[in-house]
């Protein structure tokens, strides 16, 4: 099956990082765009001085996106284009509009494989992903033991 776009949803966890080897795993047998994306709760952090809220993608995503440049090494980046991106919104929601805006044909993501109450007060970002998604979606689950 051959993949000419390939969102990664990375929020630097362990689970997430799995995804990424996932995707960068993938032998779709043809030149693949891998898009790296971290999502940011858009939430204003304390106000400065001047009384403006300045926004966690303002604040946060220089740092995540030069973080997210470093997750594919250079001898991987051969045959295969990889970009970096930050945006901001509920993370299944934003990675579903991010999917549906540069055409992908498969969204990874991780999981962190929670259960009980910890899953129902947390919720699961891939779950809900699976509702919104515009194509297929592959969960990476993290080998246990």
């Amino acid at each position: 099956m051959h993949f000419d776009s390939v969102v990664v949803g990375v929020d630097f966890s362990d689970a997430s990082l799995i995804a990424v080897e996932t995707a960068l795993e993938l032998d779709s047998g043809g030149a693949t765009t891998v898009y790296l994306v971290h999502v940011l709760e858009d939430t204003p952090l304390v106000l400065d001085l001047a009384g403006v809220t300045p926004s966690l993608e303002q604040e946060l995503g220089p740092e995540a996106l030069e973080r997210l440049k470093t997750l594919v090494p250079a001898k991987l980046r051969e045959g295969l284009t990889v970009k970096t991106e930050v945006v901001s919104g509920s993370p299944p929601h934003a990675l579903a509009e991010y999917a549906k805006r540069v055409e992908a044909d498969l969204i990874v993501v991780g999981t962190h494989g929670r259960k009980g109450l910890t899953r129902v007060l947390l919720g699961s970002t891939a779950e809900a992903l699976l509702r919104e998604a515009p194509c297929k979606v592959l969960v990476s689950k993290h080998k246990v033991g």
